[in-house]
């Protein structure tokens, strides 16, 4: 149990300090991205709560995503996507869900705010504070 606790902790300052970057530099450095899968890896190894498939199709979810952004040519980034393909490897299929979901909706009310102050379309969105908002709620469930 205190291992779980420590690495949620640990997990959580590295996506607060990927929400700083994202929203300061627009870029996440790479390091942060490798110590997040590493984490995620390590976790899995040593913390066997749930079946191995959920974590696995998390990990899909978020290859998907890594997908996705090769095609759009980043226009969901590929720190982004890493993120969530990490999310998924650590936390697994349902909880990467709901942390989708929550994000989501939180980037698209952003969004509406944004063009109702006429900011235009142009406007770039950084995604990673949705994800750490996200992030913050399952945990905290």
């Amino acid at each position: 149990m205190w291992k779980f606790i420590g690495t949620e902790v640990l997990y959580l300052f590295l996506m607060t300090a990927g929400t700083w970057f994202d929203i300061r530099t627009k870029q996440v450095p790479r390091w942060l991205l490798l110590t997040g899968s590493g984490i995620a890896a390590a976790s899995r190894l040593w913390i066997q709560s749930e079946g191995l498939w959920i974590y696995v199709w998390g990990s899909l979810l978020g290859g998907v995503f890594l997908l996705l952004s090769k095609c759009t040519k980043e226009s969901l980034g590929y720190a982004d996507s890493w993120l969530i393909f990490n999310l998924g490897l650590y936390l697994g299929i349902w909880k990467l869900s709901v942390i989708l979901c929550t994000a989501f909706l939180g980037a698209g009310m952003w969004a509406a705010v944004l063009l109702v102050r006429k900011k235009g379309r142009k406007e770039s969105i950084p995604f990673i504070p949705f994800l750490t908002a996200g992030y913050l709620g399952v945990i905290g469930w």
